[in-house]
């Protein structure tokens, strides 16, 4: 039978109530000496203390939840997913919190309520990359869960930690523009997606200001994979007046359209220059190096993780934050041929 609090007093002739306060720190104090007896025995007797007895006691179980932007098949095996999780995960470590992963369903649809999250086992949630429109972010902000985003639609509530998107597709069509180019596509991601959405419109805002057009067949749309960065640039590098640059929606769609590229013949830069977004690790380690807007990813979740540790813990002080976005200039764009310049 293991040890319990009961067989520490009886052996120290102490009240449990006086063992329980030496074990957690309080809500009373007790003094130096009768403390340090309690944490001996406890060790003598190989005490280990019941973690959800605890949290009942204390009304905090030390543990955040984490929401994957998807439960599909190799989800973590996203760079950006990586790149978030990993954070989040130091930042725990920093900070004495446990992490649950919620993975047994899909919680970013509209019509699921995310009951799972509002059964006592967290004290808070993050969310990376929630859909637009996800139910258990309200089902959260109804219930009164502290929670956090990571990249999400700034119109939703709670507390975002998001890139500025708008900024950072600037910064991308700027720089194709100003290496001559003119006839410039967008590899999108889904409509679904806050982030997607929002780049798709900074797109087409960009190429405006720049005066440029803006055929609809220079727009694929579909997700965040290398699979679909592929498939569309097959479409538009066959296209009569192929476009001499892509902005893709992120770092694996950029990958896939450059493997495109050369699988018909071209070459990157030199027939096509290519912008990612994120800078995740592939973008310096692919072949050419992704020229790429780099996002703060690890600083975003790592935020989000303290925020939610505050709320839990009804600090104030906490609000949303937008981070700036840089362009990262590699070798995947080069300046447009003579024959393409406008």
């Amino acid at each position: 039978m293991p040890t319990t609090v009961k067989d520490i007093a009886k052996q120290l002739n102490l009240s449990t109530s006086t063992v329980c306060y030496a074990l957690n720190g309080g809500p009373r104090t007790v003094t130096e000496e009768v403390r340090r007896r309690v944490l001996e025995k406890a060790k003598e007797l190989d005490y280990r203390p019941n973690r959800l007895a605890r949290s009942l006691v204390k009304g905090s179980t030390h543990t955040i939840g984490v929401v994957p932007p998807s439960t599909e098949t190799n989800v973590f095996l996203s760079p950006f997913v990586q790149l978030a999780w990993n954070a989040i995960v130091n930042e725990a470590e920093n900070s004495g919190q446990d992490i649950l992963l919620f993975a047994a369903k899909n919680l970013n649809s509209p019509n699921e309520p995310g009951l799972g999250l509002l059964d006592g086992r967290i004290d808070g949630v993050i969310f990376i990359a929630p859909m637009l429109n996800a139910g258990p972010i309200m089902s959260v902000t109804e219930r009164g869960l502290p929670f956090a985003s990571i990249c999400s639609s700034p119109d939703a509530p709670g507390i975002h930690m998001t890139a500025d998107n708008a900024q950072g597709i600037r910064q991308a069509v700027g720089h194709l523009v100003e290496l001559g180019h003119s006839r410039i596509a967008h590899v999108a991601g889904p409509p679904d997606s806050p982030d997607g959405r929002i780049r798709i419109e900074a797109f087409k805002d960009s190429m405006r200001e720049f005066g440029l057009p803006i055929p609809a067949w220079y727009i694929e749309q579909n997700s965040f994979t290398r699979v679909f960065g592929y498939e569309a640039a097959l479409r538009l590098l066959r296209l009569k007046n192929r476009p001499t640059a892509v902005v893709a929606a992120n770092d694996e769609v950029a990958t896939g359209v450059c493997i495109a590229a050369r699988e018909i013949g071209l070459d990157v830069p030199g027939d096509l220059s290519v912008v990612g977004f994120d800078d995740t690790e592939m973008a310096s380690l692919f072949f050419p190096a992704l020229t790429t807007v780099q996002q703060p990813i690890g600083e975003m979740a790592a935020a989000a993780l303290r925020v939610v540790t505050r709320l839990a813990a009804r600090k104030n002080g906490v609000k949303s934050v937008c981070f700036p976005t840089k362009l990262v200039v590699r070798a995947s764009t080069a300046r447009a041929k003579q024959g393409a310049l406008r």
